[in-house]
């Protein structure tokens, strides 16, 4: 009687993503309410968060950002990231860090130190 043959590799399989392809208008409404809340936007959050497929999550991006609800942050290739708008009476989130100048000016007592 000869042996079983012996696998050496136990397949791992991943779950299989069932994010929408076409956008009906429930999940549309859902997109231009919800993304323009988050802090950082990019395609794969939006795919993720959304259940969208990368090509839907791209074209709402771009019309996001035409009607002026986000705002462009960066470019690197094929990567785009945004960021939300920010209304003319609310700060900013990622605050500008202080000029070299600005930053000399400040003295320190020895207070400081102790």
């Amino acid at each position: 009687m000869a042996p079983a043959k012996k696998k050496w590799s136990k397949n791992k399989t991943r779950e299989k993503l069932a994010n929408l392809v076409y956008c009906d208008d429930a999940t549309f409404q859902k997109l231009m309410s919800d993304v323009p809340k988050f802090r950082l936007i990019t395609v794969s959050v939006v795919s993720e968060r959304m259940r969208v497929n990368g090509t839907l999550a791209r074209a709402a991006l771009k019309e996001l950002c035409e009607k002026g609800l986000i705002k462009k942050v960066s470019t690197n290739q094929g990567q785009h990231i945004y960021t939300r708008a920010i209304a003319d009476g609310e700060e900013p989130v990622f605050k500008a860090a202080k000029p070299a100048a600005a930053a000399e000016e400040e003295s320190f007592d020895e207070d400081d130190f102790e």
